[in-house]
């Protein structure tokens, strides 16, 4: 038995395989030790058919499980699996196996065997039982007639990886379904780079370049990667294998493509990791300021926490997209999207005030609306200010604002907070926090003004009669006059019917709309001026208040509805 030809036989499992392979553990779960398994033959000769036989008929009974066989050519070995050999072996006798880089020299075997399928099966099962000692995620690309593999090593040993205390090597090995020897499987090209230095825990990045590859068929070309280490330390002579890889295309993911949340109850942030080659950059962006990512981008390590602000949110479920895009200085572009569904089954605290303004009054003053706002819960809170135009249902201006636990937050000036246009209309307030809205009127002569109230105390139900005293004036420069606020709160015009005695008028409020009918006993329903009491019924869910203007100063005083004694 002489030297000969050596066959690389690899058996790993399948972390990261090629197509149809199945296996990728992703994002740093914890890998299942890789089985290599290397050997050596000369081609045509009767003991290494009868050994070539053995591993095919391995590779059959091993295909559904992590396992791979590889094939090299001991006089043209590729990279520096050579010198994993020349460390164990003892006279270049063929066929010659060698498992897991020989195991500190332990598993290995040469010449014949009166059961080459039993001697090799009893090696690969021991092997495979074994723990790894790094985690490995492995990509492969095509450039020209190359293939560039993207190796990433995360050290779970108890042992620092150096050359000058456990030296340790990443080897690229490129591979193809092809019979030029003895097995249906033949190394194209390996190669090799040295660990510079790699502590419990941390993670390195290795990128191997093969050499131009000619004569082959790419579409049954593969690529894979393994670690190996002295375990005897810098003075050690034996090699381990640590783990190993299939090398996957080239590809970038997110752990989540798809995200729910429902509020109250679930946590508002999840975390989500990326899957690709080590080299990539990310970048995030939302299309819903209710939805946030942060940090904005990093690299593939770094996860990205995508939050859902459950103020933001309308009552319902709503919709909404991360889109993340990944790339790399050597001219990889990948893109992808999370999209997150979020549900919320509380409707949110709503506020409605008809009644702000920013308007020119009387003796060359001007109208306008203070608020204070209060947070009266222990966490932060977003609260959403709207101004919807009288007589109109379309948000003429909005802002937000962010009040920590039990702030209180004073706004002078309504309408210059949210760069309204000059008006009158309701306010709306969305969030948690509580809200007392004044419109006044500052002159020479002093302060007038009102305070407006609030939907939750002035809301009424579809059918429910309402009862307020209104003022009729004839002559306005000395008597009171009455207006009448309503606010359709329906999705869907209502009407609003309005008697006192004999008199009654119906008066159509469109969808989600605030008017005001001034001098509502005069100009709606033809009353002669003094007290009266007005009866109000609505179809739908309403809000109204009547405001009494005082002839001489122009103060308003708000007057709330009681409903009827019952019979």
């Amino acid at each position: 038995m002489r030297k000969a030809f050596w066959i690389n036989l690899v058996v790993i499992g399948l972390l990261g395989s090629p197509a149809g392979a199945g296996g990728f553990a992703p994002f740093g779960t914890t890998q299942p030790r890789l089985t290599v398994f290397e050997g050596f033959y000369n081609k045509g000769c009767t003991v290494c058919v009868t050994a070539g036989t053995a591993v095919d008929q391995l590779a059959t009974q091993y295909a559904s499980q992590p396992v791979v066989f590889l094939e090299d050519d001991l006089a043209l070995a590729k990279g520096d699996r050579m010198s994993r050999y020349a460390a164990v072996g003892t006279g270049y006798y063929y066929p010659f196996i060698m498992v897991n880089s020989a195991h500190g020299g332990q598993s290995w075997t040469e010449g014949p065997h009166t059961d080459f399928l039993a001697k090799y099966k009893s090696m690969v099962d021991v092997e495979m039982a074994r723990s790894a000692l790094v985690e490995m995620y492995v990509y492969q690309r095509r450039i020209g007639d190359t293939v560039r593999i993207y190796a990433e090593v995360v050290n779970t040993s108890p042992v620092t990886l150096s050359p000058s205390a456990f030296p340790a090597w990443v080897h690229g090995i490129v591979w193809e379904e092809a019979k030029v020897l003895d097995t249906n499987r033949f190394v194209r090209y390996a190669l090799a780079t040295p660990v510079p230095g790699l502590a419990p825990g941390a993670r390195g990045g290795f990128t191997l370049d093969s050499g131009t590859l000619t004569g082959v068929n790419w579409d049954k070309l593969h690529a894979l990667a393994l670690t190996d280490y002295k375990p005897g330390g810098f003075t050690g002579t034996n090699y381990d294998m640590m783990q190993a890889a299939h090398a996957l295309p080239a590809a970038f993911s997110p752990s989540a493509t798809g995200l729910g949340f429902t509020f109250p109850g679930s946590t508002p942030t999840a975390e989500v990791r990326f899957a690709g080659p080590y080299v990539l950059q990310w970048t995030a962006t939302s299309n819903q300021p209710w939805l946030t990512v942060s940090p904005a981008g990093g690299p593939l390590a770094t996860p990205a926490q995508i939050t859902v602000n459950p103020a933001r949110l309308v009552y319902g479920e709503q919709e909404g997209t991360v889109t993340v895009t990944a790339t790399s200085s050597d001219g990889m572009s990948f893109t992808a999207q999370i999209h997150v569904n979020a549900n919320q089954t509380q409707p949110p605290h709503i506020q409605e005030l008809p009644g702000v303004a920013s308007a020119p009054g009387s003796n060359e003053t001007v109208w306008r609306t203070s608020v204070v706002l209060q947070n009266p819960t222990a966490e932060a809170v977003t609260a959403r200010l709207e101004i919807l135009p009288k007589d109109g249902a379309v948000v003429s201006a909005s802002k937000e604002l962010s009040l920590a636990a039990g702030e209180v937050k004073p706004i002078p000036d309504l309408y210059q907070e949210l760069a309204a246009p000059s008006g009158t209309g309701n306010l709306r307030v969305t969030g948690n926090v509580l809200a007392w809205v004044r419109t006044f009127n500052q002159g020479a002569t002093g302060t007038f003004g009102q305070d407006l109230v609030g939907t939750e105390e002035v809301t009424y139900a579809a059918g429910e009669t309402l009862l307020f005293p209104i003022a009729t004036a004839t002559n306005l420069k000395t008597q009171f006059r009455s207006n009448l606020l309503l606010l359709n709160l329906e999705e869907t015009p209502i009407d609003v019917t309005l008697r006192s005695g004999d008199a009654s008028k119906v008066i159509t409020v469109p969808a989600r709309t605030y008017i005001q009918l001034d001098k509502v006993g005069q100009q709606q329903l033809g009353l002669p001026a003094g007290t009266a009491v007005m009866r109000v019924q609505a179809t739908g869910t309403w809000v109204g208040y009547v405001s009494t203007i005082d002839p001489v100063t122009g103060d308003p005083t708000t007057v709330r509805g009681q409903k009827p004694l019952a019979p």
